[in-house]
């Protein structure tokens, strides 16, 4: 998937001394409630094709929308940067552990990998691909392709697609898949499957998201798993018509519903100035869930002149349907 709004120099969070850390305010502050257009349940994985196509040099099927503006501020003429490795090291002494092939690349570029690891699984997508692995490399379904796993919603999450995350939801035990979806109409949505058990090679629940005419580039995936209120936080770069950037997206989708298979989980969403955008959501690794209340998170460098680290919050409320930024 076109990528955008990369940051320019290399941010190293400790012990760095910022410019600015803006918890800014926004002016679009009316929460977008998104419902599922539509709702389904997947095969299990076992049973989808075996899908080993490698395509030819190939750009991931999508437009190509106008850059973040505003992006790369040059620094100081000759000023060399002063943590540039000049000088070879010795290698570190490690032991090395079990090792094995993944998806081979499909011909993608770029190749969007991810992967997620759960206690005895591995789960990695490859642009157009997905496949679950256990932890000794013996693959136990796929790769298979990813819309196999979204052919039951139809429509909008049928065709083409992009941008795949997956995420290990370590307090139900389960698995997130999320891709772009576009049927090759104007309409462009976010496409979400959540495990039915912790198996992440069964079948899914699936959820279609709509977002109109505006393109929902670049979609990160977390998990805040709070008491009430519960959320998969997620965050986009919106180009309004698929054409001008129109700002970031903060949402979150309703947790609860979707581990419950709930065809009503809602997406809450808050739009950003369109002097931002490139956010990353919060997300939850360890076995310690966040205290009740505890807002989602949302962070991104602006490498604007000068630069600056923003934070924001978004507080939910799905029972009322509203948000707070």
């Amino acid at each position: 998937m076109v990528r955008v709004g990369k940051v320019v120099r290399t941010l190293t969070l400790c012990g760095l001394a910022l410019t600015t850390l803006a918890f800014a305010k926004t002016n679009k502050d009316k929460t977008i409630v998104t419902h599922p257009f539509g709702f389904a349940v997947s095969q299990p994985i076992t049973d989808l094709p075996i899908d080993y196509t490698v395509f030819a040099s190939h750009v991931t099927p999508e437009p190509r929308p106008v850059p973040l503006r505003g992006r790369a501020v040059p620094g100081p003429v000759g000023q060399e940067d002063p943590v540039a490795q000049k000088q070879v090291l010795p290698e570190v002494s490690a032991t090395q552990g079990i090792r094995f092939d993944g998806i081979s690349s499909p011909g993608y570029a770029p190749s969007d990998s991810n992967m997620a690891i759960g206690p005895t699984e591995i789960v990695e997508t490859v642009n157009v691909q997905f496949a679950v692995y256990n932890k000794s490399g013996a693959t136990l379904a796929g790769p298979t392709n990813i819309l196999n796993i979204f052919s039951p919603l139809g429509g909008l999450c049928s065709s083409t697609y992009g941008d795949p995350v997956v995420l290990y939801d370590r307090p139900a035990d389960r698995w997130v898949l999320s891709i772009i979806g576009n049927n090759g109409s104007s309409t462009q949505a976010e496409c979400v499957a959540v495990s039915k058990t912790n198996n992440p090679a069964g079948a899914y629940y699936l959820y279609g998201y709509s977002f109109g005419a505006n393109l929902n580039d670049y979609p990160k995936l977390s998990t805040w798993a709070t008491a009430s209120n519960s959320a998969y936080l997620a965050t986009y770069n919106i180009f309004v018509n698929f054409q001008n950037f129109g700002g970031a997206d903060l949402c979150g989708f309703d947790r609860t519903k979707m581990l419950a298979g709930d065809s009503t989980a809602a997406q809450l969403c808050q739009m950003t100035p369109d002097t931002e955008g490139g956010y990353l959501p919060s997300d939850l690794d360890g076995p310690t869930v966040p205290t009740d209340g505890t807002p989602g998170l949302f962070i991104t460098w602006q490498n604007n002149s000068p630069g600056q680290l923003y934070l924001r919050k978004l507080t939910l409320n799905f029972g009322a349907g509203t948000s707070s930024l």
